[in-house]
């Protein structure tokens, strides 16, 4: 009779731990379902995204000027060639961002001043906000400086000068909106 408890006793601790075994495997295949369904999701949205992108490219043909303050010319080896990066706010906005500019005329920048910065858009794309305007623009004059003057998208013509308004006499002219 002992030699069945035993037995017994050693074939239910052998069914515990299949059954233990079991609900954590299961509980992994839950989380790994889930993780599945978020991946799906978020590459569905991106792709309604993109598409919408598509469906709302715009021509566009146009220019705005933006009178901004250097801050900075930043000193950043990685960049592309014929682009270089500076911190600027604009006029009375007082928050620092980033604005690519032409490796050209970095040396002529000085700190402290403003700058009327024109941007001539031309081709067909989509601008919802100043993020695409630099993302257009890294292109431009990579493609610029390497001797091809168009993009394949948007192709963005900066000019910079050195603004002769002062006070609220600053151009702020919002990005163009077709």
């Amino acid at each position: 009779m002992k030699k069945y408890i035993g037995i017994i006793s050693i074939a239910t601790v052998v069914l515990i731990f299949f059954i233990c075994y079991f609900c954590y495997s299961s509980n992994k295949i839950k989380k790994y379902e889930s993780d599945i369904e978020k991946l799906d999701d978020y590459i569905n949205n991106h792709i309604d995204s993109k598409q919408d992108d598509l469906e709302s490219s715009k021509k566009y043909d146009c220019s705005f000027t933006k009178t901004r303050r250097i801050i900075e010319v930043l000193d950043y080896h990685f960049a592309l060639d014929g682009v270089s990066y500076a911190i600027v706010d604009d006029f009375q906005g007082y928050q620092p961002y980033i604005v690519i500019i032409p490796k050209s005329i970095e040396d002529n920048l000085e700190e402290n001043k403003y700058y009327e910065f024109k941007y001539t858009l031309n081709g067909v794309g989509v601008v919802r906000n100043f993020d695409d305007i630099n993302s257009y623009l890294i292109g431009s004059l990579f493609n610029k400086y390497n001797g091809n003057s168009s993009s394949g998208t948007i192709y963005i013509d900066l000019e910079i000068k050195e603004s002769n308004k002062s006070g609220l006499d600053q151009i702020q002219e919002n990005i163009c909106q077709k």
